[in-house]
This record gives structure tokens, C-alpha cells and sequence, in this order.
């Protein structure tokens, strides 16, 4: 059934910064994205077994934002009713509440961190409070040199500073108040801390000394480099569009918008301190952060290897996390890691066992299985790349995709639609000829989700009426409009669009008609039962596809032998 939820996750809320095709920006020969078959089986059963884990004590965080974000990333929303994710929430939330020393007061930055990081991305509103508590304690335990460590008398640790950006940057995501100096010294103390080799110690030294360095802390630290210096933008992205930013309207079109409350009056200051948006927030010497970034790359270009023997999946965290910002940056990896993904998916799937839990080769210490699999898990999903969104379904989002004048926002801040068609009528019309990237169309999509069924649920709307109106949808001239309407449907999961899809079977673009497809595989749940094999050319595609498109009438026609096709 899951596996069903994650084709959602393909066909509607696939984030590809910079390009249509996600081949494009993965850049890997196996799988091309974390929706390929394969992946998501993986991602199934890990997922499976982290939610019938009792993930207490200091997995909890871990744990349950792995769930979360595996959700995230296949169904494009927030499982706030997950009983395992809810049951982590409230336990953290009332230890924060209660002044418990385990977040509090823990020498330790993971679990503050993990515990802050999950609480916003599961309710950012709603547990500002708590966030806000966690947060002012990290910054009380952030040393002089900007590090994050176990003791205030060390100069600070690598890996328990990487988490300590993390929890920056979700925070600056979800707009928690957050002085922009704390990320400004943090990034400085890993370029000072950097090693002549281009690698980071464990234990910092400053000045780097002579240090052989390991895969996973050179991971963990470049990682937190690139992320650091994405948050301060003091690098541009040059895969993602010129214009995004997590205070932008992400490059849409017009009319539709990102709504983001005002920042309280005690709090303005602190949100001012991060400027437009389309500059750089603090003042860094370029130079230096150019050369730490080259020095840690070439160290990567001689020294990377995989699978590693110590914590092999805390490396792969670390290693995803960099792959994404680095590619944001720098547009490319390299070719010492042209394969990474490819080489984790086929790690995680050989040493998964029959629960789903990921232990990980003999010869490897390794974590506690649920962290193991916690891990593993963030690993598949390419959970930075979902952390770096604003959060969908949020109220942060309440008001994109509808045109102005359309909205109404109630005194508990929720946005309402008081003209639903007519608002999702201009929602259709924005999708202009201009090329539009994939996360345009994840916005869009989501939003005509939302309006589509605003529109269905005015009144008594005739199977017959919702019928027209779809067959209207796939019909329009624009390619995009089109590749909208047909990820919605898909991700609806219901038969009353199967004629629709079936029409869209016979799309001329093979693209559209290929996501009708996999549209009807999630509908139906026959994953293998029809399966379009690519002939190499358009032609060819399109004579298979038309084949398809017998197969399923045929199917849906014995289900439904009074059904009205739209042909």
C-alpha cells in the first residue's frame, strides 16, 4: 500500500531544482531519482520498521524524522497522525516543556538538534515555544570559535557541529528568529579548523595540523560548508532558478504566491538581520571559502571510497547532505563520486534485512539498528533536498496558488478560498508557455490539488460535471497545463478518473501519456501487471503506448462494463 503512496510522491511533488528531468540533476546511471521502483521498495519496508519501533530515548529524533520525512517525500505531506512520529513529537515537546535535562542540558548536540529539527519540521507553528527553547540553548553551548562540542572546554567537534547547521538552517527554513551571526561563526570555525590536506579532524584543531582525515568527518564538515554558506547566501545556485529563496515566491508565475505571516514586532530585527533575500547576509572572505571548498573537493577526488568501515551510514547522511548542496553550488559532483546514490540504494537494499531494518556489513561498527535504518532511510528519500523547501501543506503555504483578491484570512490565521473555481480557473491560466522547472510545477501542482477539490465539494457536483471538467483539464494546448492536471488525477487514486487518464493515454507528447500511465498503475495497483518498456525512439514509444492504452480499457472496461469513455 505504501509503495501505491510513493508513485503519488513521482507523479506530484518531485523536486528537481533547476531542470525538468530529474536525470538531469541526480545524475546517476542506476537510479535516476528516489522514486525508481527500487528505491522506493527499500524505502517501504526501512519506513515499515522504524514505525513498528519503539524509537525511545535518544533515537526517538532520529527515528521519527527519518518516518517524517519519507512521508514527506512520497506523499507530499506531513503525517501528523502517524502514531509513531506523534508519539517522538510529544515526548520531546513535554521533556522541552518540563525542562528536561536530556534536551536541555545534554552535553551532546545531536539530540537537541534532532529534537529541533523534528519538532519544526512536523509543526513549526505550533511548537514555536518548544523550538524556540531548544534553540536558545544551543546557541548558550555554541563556543567562542563558533563550534558545537560534548565539554565547553573543547575547541569544538566536527560532527556535532555539522548537526548544530543543520538545526540553523531548519530553523532560518521555518522561520524561527535566528541572529545570522551564530551561522556566520560556525561557518568560519570549519574553514580555520580545516587541515592543509583539505580534510577536518574529529576533534578540531586549528589550523588543520597534519591530518589523514576519514570519509565520514570530511563528509559531515564539507557538507556543512556548502549548507552554511547556501543559508548566508554567499553562494548562488546555479541549478536552482536565480530568483529562489526561502523568502521569495520561488519564481512563479504571478499570481501565484508563497504566503508568509509577518514576523512579530520583538522579531523583525531579527528577520531584517537576513536581508532581501538576494544578497548575501553577512560578510565572509570569499577567498577563503573558495579555497576551503576546492581543498575539501580535491581531498574528496583521492581519497573517497565506499562503503567506509566505521558508521557507514552516519557517513551516508553526511555524504547525501553534501552531494545536494555541493550540486546546488557547483552544478556537479565530480567523477569520483558520479555514482554515489547508485552505490548506496544497492548497499542499503544488500544489507537490509526481512523487517526492513538496515544493518549494515560485518565489518563495519555500527550504530543501534534503528539508527542504522534511521539513516539509510534520509539516505533514499534525499532528505536535504525536502529539509531545503519551504514545508508544503503548512500554513507558511496557505495562500500559493490563488490569485490575489481571492483569499480571506480568518482570525486563527488560516487562509480560505472564497472563490474556488474562480481562483482555480486562474491558477490554470498561469501556466504560461515559459519553461517551467519542476519545482514550479510541485508548487502548482499542490495548489491545484487543494483547488480542485474546493471546487469538487461546492454543492453537488455530478459525476458527469466533475467528468467535463477533467477531460477539460487534459485537453489544453499547454504542455504544462496538461502535466498538472495529470499529476493530480494520478495522485487522487480514484476511479472516476480512470476515463481521463485513458484519454490522456493518447496524448502525442510520450511524456504526458507516460504519466497517464504510471497515473493508472497507482489507481489500479497493478505495478507489474502493464509496464511501458522505453523503445529508445518517439515513434516507437508512442506504438507502445497505444498498446498500453488497449490493455487498460480492456481492464477498466471489465470493471466498469457501463463506464462512458471520453474518446
Amino acid at each position: 500500500f505504501r509503495s501505491q503512496r510513493a508513485l503519488v510522491g513521482s507523479l506530484m511533488v518531485a523536486v528537481c531544482f533547476g531542470c525538468f528531468s530529474p536525470t538531469a540533476c541526480w545524475a546517476q546511471k542506476k537510479y535516476k531519482d528516489p522514486y525508481a521502483d527500487k528505491v522506493v521498495r527499500i524505502a517501504d519496508k526501512a519506513a515499515r520498521f522504524l514505525e513498528s519501533d519503539s524509537a525511545s530515548g535518544k533515537s526517538g529524533p532520529i527515528c521519527a524524522l527519518a518516518v517524517l520525512e519519507y512521508y514527506k517525500r512520497y506523499d507530499g505531506t506531513v503525517p501528523t497522525d502517524n502514531p509513531m512520529v506523534k508519539r517522538v513529537v510529544r515526548r520531546i515537546a513535554g521533556m522541552v516543556d518540563s525542562g528536561a535535562a536530556e534536551v536541555l542540558e545534554n552535553r551532546e548536540t545531536y539530540f537537541p538538534a534532532l529534537a529541533l529539527i523534528l519538532l519544526a519540521e512536523y509543526d513549526a507553528k505550533k511548537y514555536k515555544p518548544q523550538i524556540m527553547k531548544i534553540l536558545d540553548t544551543l546557541i548558550e553551548r555554541q563556543l567562542s570559535n563558533g563550534a558545537f562540542t560534548y565539554s565547553r572546554d573543547s575547541t569544538g567537534d566536527t560532527s556535532q557541529s555539522q548537526f548544530g547547521a543543520l538545526a540553523f538552517f531548519v530553523a532560518r527554513q521555518h522561520r524561527i528568529p535566528l541572529d545570522p551571526k551564530h551561522a556566520h561563526s560556525l561557518l568560519q570555525f570549519y574553514v580555520d579548523y580545516q587541515a592543509q590536506s583539505g580534510t577536518w579532524s574529529y576533534k578540531a584543531q586549528l589550523g588543520g595540523g597534519n591530518v589523514a582525515g576519514t570519509n565520514s568527518i570530511h563528509s559531515a564538515s564539507l557538507s556543512s560548508v556548502y549548507l552554511l554558506a547556501d543559508m548566508l547566501r554567499l553562494s548562488k545556485r546555479v541549478k536552482n532558478m536565480a530568483t529562489a529563496s526561502a523568502d521569495s515566491s520561488l519564481g512563479l508565475p504571478k499570481n501565484v504566491t508563497v504566503y508568509v505571516p509577518p514576523a512579530d514586532d520583538k522579531e523583525g530585527d531579527l528577520q531584517a538581520a537576513w536581508g532581501d533575500g538576494t544578497g548575501p547576509v553577512v560578510k565572509f572572505e570569499r577567498g577563503k571559502l573558495a579555497s576551503c571548498k576546492s581543498a575539501g573537493n580535491s581531498w574528496y577526488s583521492s581519497q573517497f571510497q565506499f562503503p567506509i568501515n566505521t558508521w557507514n551510514s552516519y557517513f551516508m547522511y553526511a555524504l547525501e547532505r553534501y552531494a545536494y548542496f555541493k550540486e546546488q553550488a557547483d552544478g556537479n559532483l565530480g567523477s569520483s563520486l558520479s555514482s554515489w546514490y547508485d552505490d548506496g540504494v544497492d548497499y542499503i537494499e544488500e544489507y537490509q534485512n526481512e523487517s526492513g531494518a538496515v544493518e549494515g556489513h560485518q565489518r563495519a561498527v555500527n550504530m543501534p539498528l534503528n539508527v542504522n535504518t534511521a539513516f539509510s532511510l534520509l539516505f533514499l528519500v534525499r532528505a536535504s533536498e525536502i529539509i531545503s523547501l519551504p514545508p508544503t501543506g503548512s500554513e507558511l503555504l496557505g495562500g500559493e496558488g490563488f490569485g490575489a483578491g481571492t483569499l480571506t484570512q480568518s482570525k486563527s490565521g488560516t487562509i480560505v478560498s472564497s472563490e474556488a473555481e474562480k481562483s482555480l480557473q486562474g491558477l490554470i491560466a498561469s501556466l504560461s508557455d515559459a519553461t517551467l522547472d519542476d519545482r514550479q510545477l510541485q508548487q502548482i501542482t499542490e495548489a491545484m490539488k487543494r483547488s480542485v477539490r474546493e471546487f469538487k465539494s461546492q454543492g453537488k457536483r455530478s459525476r458527469g460535471e466533475v467528468t467535463s471538467f477533467l477531460k477539460t483539464m487534459i485537453s489544453e494546448k499547454n504542455y504544462y497545463r496538461r502535466l498538472v492536471a495529470i499529476r493530480f488525477l494520478s495522485g487522487e487514486q480514484d476511479m472516476d478518473n480512470v476515463p481521463a487518464l485513458l484519454y490522456a493515454m493518447g496524448d502525442p507528447d510520450p511524456t504526458i501519456a507516460i504519466h497517464a500511465h504510471n497515473g493508472l498503475r497507482l489507481v489500479s495497483r497493478k505495478f507489474d501487471t502493464f509496464v511501458f518498456e522505453d523503445r529508445g525512439n518517439q515513434q516507437d514509444n508512442l506504438l507502445e503506448l497505444a498498446r498500453l492504452k488497449q490493455q487498460w480499457t480492456k481492464w477498466y472496461l471489465e470493471i466498469r462494463p457501463d463506464a462512458e469513455l471520453l474518446e
